[in-house]
């Protein structure tokens, strides 16, 4: 069995990118995730059983996953977003 060769730091900026834009992602992520969460009830209230989006462009609303995708898609934001379905009856699950 060969031994694989240890990574360098330039196989490791190509494997991930950029540090300063990988930090700037998760902020820019985090930021949506945050903004979902200040809005949940009132996106279950006003967009029951749909999919709902926030991302750069603010929020996206739309009947299947497919057709949010495709939007997504669109705005060339579908890796920029926080996606969730809005169930008005989650399932509870005992693990």
């Amino acid at each position: 069995m060969s031994e694989r060769a240890p990574m360098t730091e330039a196989d490791l900026l190509e494997l991930i990118g950029d540090p300063d834009e990988v930090a700037r992602e998760l902020e820019e992520f985090s930021g949506f995730m945050r903004t979902f969460e200040a809005n949940r009830d009132r996106f279950l209230r006003e967009h029951p059983n749909m999919w709902v989006a926030v991302c750069r462009d603010g929020t996206l609303v739309a009947e299947t996953q497919t057709e949010l995708l495709a939007e997504l898609d669109r705005r060339g934001a579908r890796g920029h977003a926080c996606i969730e379905f809005m169930d008005t009856q989650p399932r509870i699950l005992i693990l």
